[in-house]
């Protein structure tokens, strides 16, 4: 069930919800293992992060996550009917979906996603005491097979983690060409 949050002190919402197919875990750590061997490189574009990041379009080069793209376009479009009152008239799509692999002292600097409609965090599995996904006053304790969901400017980064941590992260927005042909 997706449940509502509010980041402190502010009336921005985040979604959290678990997928419903967590034995794919497996299956996904072991396909991102894979794509990390064969893709040493980092292909973060903040330099300053630490950590390995797979390209950003991991949802094109391979189907491994297909099914987890759909589950979250498709909590987006829910959020988008129930929390803003808008019916998208297609599902969100993910444009952008990318794999990172934190090791011990590994972080992420505070950004956003913007121009993004929603961001999407997927938690692979991640150890016991790894570092949260923190927002402005908030922090969401890694819990394998958990997705998060937040609008695209919503600030949000990963202190130093103290063990290992692999997600799955997306930007969604409208399909821009169905929107087109509607006007």
């Amino acid at each position: 069930m997706l449940k509502k949050d509010f980041i402190s002190g502010q009336d921005i919402p985040f979604w959290y919800v678990m997928y419903p197919d967590i034995q794919q875990n497996k299956q996904f750590k072991e396909s991102i293992l894979k794509i990390r061997e064969e893709n040493p490189q980092n292909h973060d574009l903040m330099k300053q992060n630490t950590g390995w990041h797979s390209s950003y379009s991991l949802h094109k080069e391979t189907n491994y996550f297909d099914d987890l793209c759909m589950f979250t376009s498709s909590a987006c479009s829910f959020i988008s009917e129930d929390y803003f009152g808008h019916k998208p008239p297609e599902p969100y799509m993910v444009y952008n979906m990318w794999a990172m692999m934190y090791e011990k002292g590994n972080h992420t600097a505070e950004h956003d996603h913007w121009p993004s409609v929603f961001a999407a965090v997927y938690f692979v599995d991640c150890e016991e005491g790894s570092s949260p996904l923190k927002f402005c006053g908030k922090s969401i304790v890694p819990k394998n097979g958990a997705l998060v969901i937040f609008p695209g400017i919503v600030k949000h980064q990963v202190l130093p983690t103290n063990t290992n941590r692999i997600v799955l992260s997306m930007n969604l927005e409208m399909d821009r060409e169905a929107m087109d042909m509607m006007r």
